[in-house]
């Protein structure tokens, strides 16, 4: 055979054997699909804050028969934030992710992160989101000072200042926690816009001193607020009494006991109301030396005790002085006398001023009106069952009686303590041993001049226990609208050993027809006992002194518009020297102090500063 002919017959039964098996009449096989999968978010973007979460809702899309499991996640995190890996698995289609941001994360505008799905046999292109943090709403405060001091009876201010963060805009409420016994601090609130407050530590007179960790604190709504720290000190003030010139000296029996000082507290009234007549002497600030001034002022007769009571007027030209033993109208009926310096010598304004009848012991109490033409005197003995008190004029150089006899009735020891208003229209008489039945609570009776009458201002002042003795002392601003009165009785605050009470002192003013409370009560304690067996005001009525016989002392407080401060303590030698005797300025600046107690017996005058 030719070689063509081979070759055909080779091809023609190849053709016979693919027909043989079946390929001529069907379609070539298709080769099997290819998995796929894709994933898409549920939005491009993404904002959260520093300190929070947010969820990436993530949808899985198969193709090319692929059913397996896909793993999800984010990646290109900014720093500080995390994310969770999720499995959508077999047959699921979709899962969440959360994204979460650490309170430190730093703030971050629209960074392109990936959200990424990985599965096994397919591959998945990532998305893109974009993720802002912005940080988390806060504030902190910051003190104006980090220590502070604040003094019994005061207050001080530290300054706060709010600094918000994280889009923070709310109102914040400033206080303070942790503060000693007696010290308090109202609550500010920083508005929202504003930055800054001013906190006012205030310390009671009676507040706990030393040094205190405390703390200021702030709370807002949605926010947390870090306090800090302050240290507050708590002092008793520095004293600001200091004595004029030396002591005035003298060996008589009960010197100083009573006491009067003019308005500038340059001249200084001295009785001496035991010895043989009773003395009483003026004296005068020349530089810082107390200087007599005119002779010794003696009583009438032996034994008339005067200067059992003294007063001065506001110029210090006038004196006026009991004498409870006097016999001129009838055997201890008692008088007053009243002198004027004439050149340097005291003379006799106006003839005695007679108690009615024996007994009386009238001139237990007298005071004088500013100029010193008005004159009060009690007699605390009363033959007619009970004591009384009368008030005079100068007339045409006679002393004439002003309205009625004063009297009760009934209650011994009305007109033991008087005074008057500087313009001589409103007094005050007390009666501390007996009042409406009580054996001994005291009490405090006020009138007004009416026309030629005098009436009754507000109501009467009772004292609260038997044995307060309220009363025994006290004290009218010039205006005659404030009082203060002692209580040297009392055992309110305690009693000593020897059953003696601790004392207290009350101030009142006249609000609407009413006598009403100022301030907080004054109590003694066992440093300071029997407070109030004498009690001043000054004309304004903002300053007090009052001694405490049971330490030989007197003690200024001053009024800061809410309650009574303490200024100082007088200091004297001797302390069992028993401080009797006390006299202030109109001024409030000048204290004198008494003492009758051992030998010599002394005054010792003082000035407070301011």
């Amino acid at each position: 055979m030719s070689r063509v002919s081979s070759r055909y017959a080779a091809v023609m039964l190849l053709a016979a054997m693919f027909t043989a098996c079946g390929g001529g009449g069907d379609s070539p096989v298709s080769p099997p699909a290819t998995p796929t999968a894709a994933i898409a978010i549920s939005a491009a973007t993404a904002t959260m804050v520093a300190g929070a979460t947010t969820p990436v809702a993530v949808t899985l899309t198969r193709g090319g028969g692929f059913a397996g499991a896909v793993t999800v996640t984010a990646s290109s995190l900014t720093a500080g934030v995390t994310s969770s890996t999720e499995i959508i698995a077999a047959g699921a289609t979709s899962a969440t992710i959360t994204l979460t941001a650490a309170s430190t994360a730093a703030a971050a505008i629209a960074v392109p992160t990936s959200i990424t799905g990985t599965g096994s046999g397919v591959t998945i292109a990532p998305q893109a989101l974009a993720l802002t943090v912005t940080p988390t709403a806060g504030a902190t405060i910051a003190l104006g000072s980090a220590t502070g001091t604040v003094q019994t009876g005061s207050s001080t201010t530290v300054a706060v200042t709010l600094t918000r963060t994280g889009g923070f805009t709310g109102a914040v409420t400033v206080a303070a926690t942790s503060l000693p016994t007696g010290v308090t601090v109202a609550s500010q609130v920083i508005a929202a816009g504003a930055t800054t407050a001013t906190l006012t530590i205030a310390a009671a007179t009676t507040a706990t001193t030393g040094a205190a960790a405390t703390s200021i604190t702030a709370t807002g709504t949605g926010v947390t607020i870090a306090p800090q720290p302050y240290a507050l000190t708590v002092s008793a003030p520095a004293s600001a009494i200091a004595q004029i010139g030396s002591d005035i000296t003298s060996p008589d029996g009960n010197f100083a006991a009573r006491m009067a000082l003019s308005a500038n507290g340059n001249r200084l009234v001295v009785s001496a109301y035991t010895t043989a007549n009773g003395t009483t002497r003026v004296y005068e600030k020349n530089g810082t030396a107390w200087v007599q001034v005119g002779a010794d002022i003696v009583g009438e007769a032996a034994n008339d005790r005067a200067g059992s009571s003294v007063d001065i007027n506001a110029a210090g030209t006038r004196i006026a002085i009991g004498a409870v033993f006097n016999n001129g109208a009838a055997a201890s009926a008692g008088h007053v006398r009243v002198y004027d310096l004439v050149g340097s010598t005291w003379t006799q304004v106006g003839a005695d001023i007679d108690g009615n009848s024996l007994g009386d012991q009238f001139g237990t109490s007298v005071a004088l009106s500013g100029s010193g033409s008005r004159l009060i005197a009690g007699a605390s003995r009363g033959s007619a069952g009970g004591g009384y008190a009368r008030v005079y004029d100068l007339v045409n150089g006679t002393w004439t009686q002003v309205g009625a006899t004063l009297a009760p009735g009934g209650d011994e020891g009305f007109g033991y303590a008087v005074d008057v208003s500087a313009d001589g229209t409103t007094i005050a008489i007390s009666d501390p041993f007996r009042s409406l039945g009580n054996p001994r609570p005291g009490s405090v009776y006020f009138y007004r001049l009416n026309g030629a009458t005098w009436t009754p201002l507000g109501n009467t002042l009772v004292g609260t226990n038997d044995q307060d003795s309220f009363g025994f002392s006290f004290s009218l601003s010039s205006s005659g609208t404030r009082v203060a009165v002692s209580a040297p009785g009392s055992t309110e605050s305690g009693i000593d050993g020897g059953g003696n009470g601790y004392g207290q002192v009350r101030v009142y003013d006249l609000v609407g027809g009413t006598w009403t409370a100022v301030g907080s009560k004054i109590n003694g304690s066992a440093a300071e006992i029997s407070i109030g067996f004498g009690v001043r005001l000054s004309d304004d009525g903002t300053r007090l002194a009052y001694s405490a016989v049971g330490q030989s002392i007197a003690i200024v407080m001053t009024f800061n518009g809410g309650d009574w401060a303490r200024t100082g303590v007088t200091s004297l030698p001797v302390a069992t020297a028993r401080a009797e005797g006390l006299a202030l300025s109109a001024d409030g600046r000048t204290i004198a102090v008494g003492t009758i107690n051992g030998s010599p017996r002394r005054a010792r005058v003082f000035s407070i500063t301011p």
